[in-house]
Formats: structure tokens, C-alpha cells, sequence
């Protein structure tokens, strides 16, 4: 299985299919084991471990990436309390290079496989199976490519080097089934997964551990093998596109090129896209890329400075001090000019990648970078900031360059790093994909903290929690494991700035060492407006873009500005806070009856605030109702809208909450009279109708037809997220 990371890069929440784990199945399937893998929508840890252990599985295998450790490891305690005898193997990128820091850190971790899994895995599977799949009883000692637990002590073996011992025999990797071939990866997910041509880097840049890994080869696939499966997938996938996941396409570009002729001679049509380097790309091998169908192709400049890109061994071998006029990495950034500038010419995306605080660079040089991509024909760029992943070059000598690593945690598997340059003030350029990401991400929060709805109907787990204190306790956190989706939203709140820079941090090793089942939270603090002493939200620093303060307003407030001149309700949070506002509130839906139609008038009209208080006249949009977003204020009390009453107290769970509401419904139906009311059908008798009187919140359903005009903003706010989202993806 492979779990999804808080930074899910649009591969969903859940547990998806990758082209790693496919190859894997699709191989050890064919050798004769009974192998499945675990895919899933957004879900709980409770349900998770609930499916997962219905299998009835011997071994269990997780495919860990940096971003997806932190869930991993929750997994691996939860699964082995339940199932102690339970084998489990991690396998990917994040063990080939940390396998000894893993174990050690980890004594519920079985073995890890390092480097390529196919051949390696199956052979750990037979000695496990001649064992009865008992990990006392199984000899490991001259199993290659893994490091496992034998009792107290880590066992590192020899470096399997499959590939390296076999590169004599021509496209080896043939011999592994294709997961798409084989139908174990369905066609569809070409896009996301992926296609591999050759795997491996023959390269030398300080800051990948790609070349490292495979020793500065490459292995490829046979060009046969690469069009049967690109015709495979333009047959069956509905999306008809794929994404070439090699380190650099056209690394051998007649190669590139044969491929791109065998596409266009077998008349296959898809959509396709691709990594590569500039210095192996000509106009002729592009114009030959576009008529085989390639959409977009990206480069990666890393820096536009000469000096620079000698260090970081981008061209040449890395040099601190340059042997000669470094004519390479001058002509490599010209080159990314005239590629970039012809694939645009002829129709073709282009998306270009850069990196800052590279070791040796000045704040200038970093600036001339971000100047140097005003002159580029692109669509969009990767602001990258350089790090140091464990198993890189550099990662045997960064102190020299005045690099540090930081651990919140021994559960976080990649240290910060904390770069001798200050890059504050550098900018940025146009069409930033973090830039991009940052602004959806903010989007998300704000519907969070508005307590908007998307689900279609209730779930077993809230989607998001809101947590208004300065610290998050070990309490919060376990119950976090037992009701929060794996990856939901955090969204917390702390007293004022100095608060937020105070214990942000330890909040994070909060969620760290107690295994949260997310990590993606996100900070705001309280301030307040110096003119009107009104509230505002302002969210954590972010290096990549300004912020924009999300004001929170009593509703009568926010109208009152929304309908001034020249007024405005983004980013506005309007809360029901007074018994004005919620009137305020109705006198704005009752202006919409007899509106027709109330949406398109909406959709043109300026953006208005988010009404928190809506859900209360409409059918379908109460958070209460839908349980997607809880609200855990310093007293570990849980709610469900702002200004209602605590539903439960932590450790409270979700069931016991729907109990609770269950019990106090029918009593609060019963004392209100709803079942002889004529407004019965419509009402969606709001549990927490304040700072309206009950009385009053009755008297306005049964004398007015305003759950209309709610909805109507309910579908406001749906479609403009919409029109939003479908404007992202045209750009």
C-alpha cells in the first residue's frame, strides 16, 4: 500500500496507486504469491486497520516516501498492536537511504528493502514463506537489498545492485511485468502514476540522490516494450494521457527520438508529458516530440548563475573553485532560453524549475535567478528551495558550507534545513505553482474555518478540526487517530503572534511523536485592526507569497462594509455573534425573494462575505448535520458551529457525539412542536439557532421561504470554488 502525504500533490487523500508499487505487484504476482493492493478513498485510521487486517495478510508492504513517513508510522503502530505477529516491510526511497535511522527509531519495523523492490522482495517472500512467515524462524543473513530486526540487533546486508550486476544484458527491466500490461494499474492512472522508459540518472548533481542510488547509470526499457504499453493505455484510459516519469526523457536522444516515431508510425494518440534537461533537446527532437502528442515538457534550470551551477555539479563535476571558464553551464543556461522559447513557439507548455540557497550562493545571485526567468517563455515554475535529502552527495559534507539539519522529531524522517542565507526579500516571478498551491490551500481553510460543507453525506470521522489554543496536547492527538481522516485538515488557532511563534513548533513534535493521522496543519493567530479594533486571522509566515488577512467580523459588520462603497466580502469571515447580526442576516436573504434567478444575479454581483450563520436556513449545508469540521476550543470542549453549545469533551468519540445529538434532537423537537408545524418539510430545525431566541429562529420558518435564497448562496459559494478551480487548471 502507499498512503498518501499531507502533501498529497493531487494524488487524493487516501491510499492510491504508484507505478513503484505496481511494478512490485505485478512481478511477485506473477511468481506465484497471493498479493493485493490496499487502495482507498479518504478514511480513518479505524476503518483503515479494519480493511487492512480483513485480507487476513501475512505482510503487509508500504511504499514510504519522505512526505508519507509520518503516516506510515502510524500505521505500523496501529497494525502491530492489533496484530502483533504481523511481518512489515517498507520499501521506496525513503528506506533505500534511511534504513538504519528507521529501524533503530522504530522497533515495531520488521525489514526494509532498499533499493529496486521486484527481485528483492520476491526473494524475501520465499524465505518468509519457507519460514511459516515467522520472523524468528526466517534466515535473512544472505538476503541482498535489505535491512532487517534480528532481536535487538539491525542487520544491514550487502547492496542487492540488481541492475548494476545485469546491465550487460540488453533492456533488462523487461523482465519485469508491466503493471499496466498485466491490468493491475488501470490505464486511467497513466496520468498520475505514470510510465517509466528507463530508470536512473547518469548525472551528477550534489542535491539528488537518484545518480547515487543507481551508481550513474541508466537502464531503460526496450522501445517495444515502451510503445506496447503507451498503446495500451491511449486504448483504455478514458483520459487518454500519460506522464513519462523518467529522471530526463530525452537523456539519449535518439532514443527520445525512436520513441517519438514509433508513437506517431502506431497511431497513438495521447496527451503525454515529460521531465528532461535542455542540454539534451534540439528544435528537430521538440518538433518531433509535439507531433507525437507531448503537451508539456518541463526543464529544470536550478540557478541562472554559471558559477553556481559548476558547484552543484549541474553540467560538470561540482568544483567549489572552477577549473576553467565554465563554458558549459553558460552555454546551459542560453540553451534553456532557446528551448523553453521554441516549444512555446510551437504550441507546447512549458514549465521551468528553479532552486535557491544553493551552497555558495549570495542573496544577489539568488535575486539574478528569479530576474533571469522574467526572460524565459514558460507557463509555470517551481520555486524549489535547496534541502538536503539523506543518501545525496552533498549530505556527507553540507556543514562546510554552512548548512545545519534540524529534527522537530525522531519521527520526522526529513530534518529541516536551515540555510546559511537569509532569502527574505528575493521575490519571485510570474506563475509560481507554489504560489498556486498556497492560494488553493488558503481557499481550503477559509471554507474550513467558515464551516462550509462538500460531503453528500456523513461519514464515521470528521474531515477537518479547528483547535483553538496555543498548545496541542497528547489527548487531542490520540483522539485525533480515532476521529480525524488520515490527512484531514488541521486548522489552528493561537492567541496572538507571539503565541503562534512561541509554540508552533512544539505543536508540531506534538503531532509528530504522538502520530497524528495528519500533519498538514495550518497556523493562524489573532490580531486586531488598529482603526476599528475589529478581528483579523493571520496566517503563519509563508515564503512564497504575501498574506492576505482573513478578517472575522460580526455579520451586521461585514454587510455593513460589503455594501459600502466600493465594499468588498473576500476573504471576510461573517459570524453571528450578536442577535442584530443574525437578523441582519435575514433581512439580506429576504432582498433575494422573488430574485430569479438568485444565482446568476449572485455570480455577478461583487464577492460576498462567508455566512457562517447560512447553514441554519438551508437543508443541506449545516455542518452539524454532515459532522465534516469540529471545533476543540483550550478546554478540550467539541463543537460544531461557533456560536453553539459543546456536543462532547475529549476523549469523546465521534459515535458518542452522534448519540448525544440523537437524544437531545428528539427532545428539542419535542419542546419546539416541529411535528404539528407547517413549516416541518423545510425547516432544518438548527440545533443552536443563537444568539437568535428559539422562538424567534421558528417564528422566521414558518412565516418565510428564506431556505431558499439560502441555498442559493450555498450554490454561490459551490460554483465559485468551481469557476475557480476549472481557471486554475486552464492556466
Amino acid at each position: 500500500m502507499f498512503p498518501s502525504a499531507d502533501k498529497n500533490y493531487g494524488l487524493g487523500p487516501g491510499f492510491t496507486h504508484t507505478l513503484g508499487l505496481g511494478y512490485v505487484h505485478a512481478y511477485i504476482y506473477s511468481k506465484g504469491f497471493d498479493s493485493k493492493i490496499y487502495l482507498s478513498e479518504k478514511t480513518s485510521l479505524p476503518l483503515c486497520v479494519k480493511e487492512i487486517l480483513a485480507y487476513k495478510p501475512k505482510i503487509v508492504g508500504i511504499s514510504v516516501v519522505d512526505d508519507n513517513y509520518a503516516r506510515c508510522l502510524l500505521l505500523v503502530h496501529t497494525l502491530k498492536k492489533v496484530k502483533p505477529s504481523l511481518i512489515l516491510v517498507l520499501g521506496g526511497p525513503t528506506p533505500s537511504v534511511n534504513h538504519r535511522f528507521i529501524l533503530e527509531n522504530n522497533p515495531l519495523i520488521d525489514i526494509c528493502v532498499r533499493g529496486e523492490g521486484e527481485e528483492v522482495f520476491h526473494k524475501l517472500l520465499q524465505a518468509l514463506s519457507a519460514a511459516g512467515f515467522r520472523m524468528r524462524n526466517a534466515d535473512l543473513t544472505g538476503l541482498r537489498g535489505i535491512t532487517y530486526r534480528d532481536e535487538d540487533a539491525i542487520m544491514v546486508n550487502e547492496p542487492a545492485n540488481i541492475l548494476i550486476e545485469n546491465k550487460a544484458i540488453r533492456h533488462y527491466l523487461d523482465r519485469y511485468p508491466s503493471p499496466y500490461l498485466s491490468c493491475w494499474l488501470p490505464a486511467a492512472e497513466a496520468v498520475h502514476s505514470g510510465i517509466i522508459t528507463a530508470r536512473g540518472c547518469n548525472q551528477n548533481c550534489v542535491f539528488c540522490n537518484c545518480s547515487i542510488l543507481y551508481k550513474r547509470h541508466v537502464f531503460t526499457h526496450s522501445i517495444d516494450r515502451v510503445l506496447e504499453e503507451l498503446s495500451f493505455v491511449s486504448r483504455m484510459s478514458p483520459q487518454r494521457a500519460a506522464h513519462i516519469f523518467d529522471d530526463a526523457f530525452t537523456l539519449f536522444p535518439k532514443r527520445a527520438e525512436k520513441i517519438c516515431r514509433g508513437i506517431i508510425e502506431n497511431n497513438i494518440r495521447l496527451r503525454l508529458t515529460c521531465l528532461t534537461r535542455c542540454d539534451y533537446l534540439s528544435e528537430s527532437l521538440l518538433d518531433l516530440m509535439k507531433e507525437a502528442g507531448f503537451k508539456t515538457v518541463s526543464l529544470s534550470l536550478e540557478s541562472a548563475v554559471p558559477r553556481i551551477l559548476r558547484v552543484i555539479g549541474k553540467n560538470h563535476l561540482p568544483e567549489d573553485i572552477p577549473s576553467d571558464g565554465l563554458e558549459k553551464e553558460v552555454h546551459f543556461i542560453n540553451h534553456i532560453k532557446t528551448m523553453a522559447a521554441y516549444a512555446k513557439k510551437i504550441g507546447m507548455n512549458v514549465m521551468v524549475s528553479i532552486m535557491l540557497g544553493l551552497p555558495t550562493e549570495t542573496h544577489a545571485e539568488a535575486a539574478r535567478t528569479i530576474r533571469y526567468l522574467d526572460e524565459l517563455a514558460f507557463d509555470q515554475y517551481n520555486h524549489n528551495f535547496f534541502t538536503i535529502p539523506e543518501g545525496t552527495p552533498i549530505s556527507s559534507n553540507y556543514r562546510r558550507y554552512g548548512y545545519r539539519l534540524e529534527r522537530v522529531s525522531k519521527n520526522q524522517i526529513k530534518p529541516e534545513t536551515i540555510r546559511p542565507l537569509d532569502l527574505s526579500g528575493i521575490g519571485r516571478s510570474r506563475n509560481s505553482m507554489q504560489e498556486g498551491i498556497f492560494r488553493h490551500n488558503e481557499k481550503e481553510q477559509f471554507h474550513i474555518l467558515g464551516l462550509s460543507t462538500k460531503r453528500e453525506m456523513r461519514e464515521r470521522f470528521f474531515d477537518n478540526v479547528i483547535v483553538r489554543s496555543d498548545l496541542i496536547q497528547e489527548n487531542v492527538v490520540r483522539w485525533l487517530q480515532e476521529n480525524l481522516a488520515l490527512g484531514g485538515g488541521i486548522v489552528q488557532i493561537f492567541s496572538g503572534s507571539e503565541e503562534f511563534k512561541e509554540n508552533r513548533r512544539c505543536n508540531m513534535k506534538m503531532l509528530l511523536d504522538h502520530f497524528s493521522p495528519s500533519t498538514k496543519l495550518s497556523c493562524y493567530y489573532m490580531n486586531r485592526d488598529g482603526k476599528e479594533n475589529n478581528k483579523i486571522l493571520t496566517r503563519g509566515k509563508n515564503v512564497f507569497c504575501e498574506e492576505i488577512p482573513l478578517r472575522v467580523l460580526g455579520t451586521k459588520t461585514a454587510l455593513g462594509k460589503f455594501q459600502g462603497e466600493n465594499g468588498s466580502g473576500v476573504h471576510t469571515l461573517a459570524l453571528d455573534l450578536e442577535r442584530e447580526d443574525g437578523e441582519s442576516l435575514i433581512d439580506l436573504l429576504k432582498t433575494f425573494d422573488g430574485v430569479n434567478p438568485c444565482l446568476d444575479h449572485l455570480m455577478n454581483a461583487k464577492p460576498y462575505p462567508l455566512f457562517t450563520g447560512l447553514c441554519r436556513w438551508t437543508r443541506t449545508a449545516a455542518n452539524c448535520r454532515k459532522l465534516e469540521t469540529a471545533i476543540i476550543d483550550e478546554k478540550d470542549q467539541i463543537k460544531l458551529c461557533w456560536g453553539g453549545d459543546p456536543v462532547g469533551t475529549i476523549p469523546d468519540s465521534l459515535e458518542v457525539i452522534i448519540e448525544s445529538l440523537k437524544a437531545s434532537t428528539s427532545e428539542l423537537m419535542k419542546k419546539r412542536g416541529c411535528s404539528c408545524c407547517h413549516a416541518e418539510a423545510n425547516c432544518i430545525k438548527c440545533y443552536f439557532p443563537g444568539p437568535l431566541p428559539v422562538e424567534e429562529y421558528c417564528r422566521y420558518m414558518k412565516s418565510t421561504s428564506i431556505w431558499e435564497q439560502a441555498e442559493a448562496f450555498r450554490n454561490y459559494y459551490t460554483f465559485s470554488d468551481y469557476f475557480g478551480l476549472i481557471h486554475r487548471e486552464e492556466i
